[in-house]
């Protein structure tokens, strides 16, 4: 994937909607976290099917969607930093 993709797809606003649009009607929680290491280590640990794991690069990143989630009300965003 390029950088130019992983930037617009680390926005929060565009995270979220993807998350509401796509995951949130199926039950699906998805799980932000800020870099590709908590990723990955979090990945190998995720058992639920139910789940998802978003890398959107960066602490600033992580902050601003929880802050956007808590605005919009999203109960299926949880972030980690």
């Amino acid at each position: 994937m390029s950088s130019s993709i992983k930037k617009y797809q680390c926005q929060p606003n565009i995270l979220l909607n993807i998350a509401k649009m796509r995951f949130d009607n199926d039950g699906m929680q998805t799980i932000v976290v800020e870099g590709e290491t908590d990723y990955r280590l979090f990945r190998q640990w995720l058992i639920d099917r139910n789940a998802r794991i978003e890398n959107v690069d960066g602490k600033s990143n992580v902050k601003e969607i929880w802050r956007k989630a808590k605005e919009r009300k999203f109960i299926s965003i949880h972030c980690i930093a």
